[in-house]
């Protein structure tokens, strides 16, 4: 339905990261974590931000329609486990 239109967008994003070495087996049961005894992994916990406006109009082809102003806002919560951040 919107293969018809065109035009610029633009977005921004901004985003946190707290990280660090944490036990491994806390990702089983969360009490484990403030153990003494375990291998130990890289967990991360990060919110992301973005905002992206688009501003569309109809091609010549099309009948006359008004142009489209998409203002996206996106919000990621998430964790991650691995070696490198």
């Amino acid at each position: 339905m919107l293969s018809r239109y065109a035009g610029p967008g633009i977005g921004a994003g901004t985003g946190i990261m707290i990280s660090g070495r944490v036990r491994a087996l806390g990702f089983l049961w969360a009490p484990l974590f403030w153990l003494k005894k375990g291998p130990k992994v890289v967990g991360a916990l990060f919110l992301d931000e973005g905002v992206d406006y688009y501003h569309l109009t109809a091609g010549t082809s099309a009948p006359p329609n008004g142009p489209i102003d998409a203002p996206i806002v996106s919000t990621n919560l998430g964790f991650a486990i691995g070696s490198d951040f």
